[in-house]
């Protein structure tokens, strides 16, 4: 039985070999190397942007900003571009390592009272802010 090559996709860091042995066999340096378009490419990319803009610019650990609607259009994208690099990819089995993203529930309570959530999570600083 012939052996498959295997990429894991995820949508902060995009396509990356299971193992340092397929990066050989695929011959793979950087995403180009795969053949995907530049389209794909460049959605691919713009997925890892987008993803990093839902960190909290405060603090990472803070909840993300994200509203649902947004987690929505977001998860979407991520979908749709996981199944165009598997429609791309036919000779290489492409694990989707991702989960989808929901609004964090301690969001409305961290815009609406910020220093009692800090003082709740024993943040300290919030006073500075």
């Amino acid at each position: 039985m012939k052996e498959h090559k295997t990429l894991d996709f995820y949508f902060e860091w995009g396509l990356y070999p299971l193992r340092d042995e397929e990066r050989n066999a695929l011959e793979l340096k950087e995403i180009r190397d795969l053949g995907l378009s530049e389209e794909l490419v460049q959605r691919i990319h713009n997925l890892a942007v987008w993803n990093d803009s839902r960190l909290n610019p405060i603090y990472q650990m803070l909840p993300c900003l994200w509203q649902q609607q947004v987690c929505d259009a977001f998860n979407r994208e991520a979908s749709a571009v996981f199944k165009a690099v598997v429609a791309a990819l036919p000779h290489i089995r492409v694990n989707r390592c991702f989960s989808d993203i929901e609004e964090d529930p301690e969001l409305y309570e961290y815009l609406l009272h910020p220093v009692q959530f800090y003082k709740r999570k024993g943040i300290s600083g919030y006073d500075q802010l």
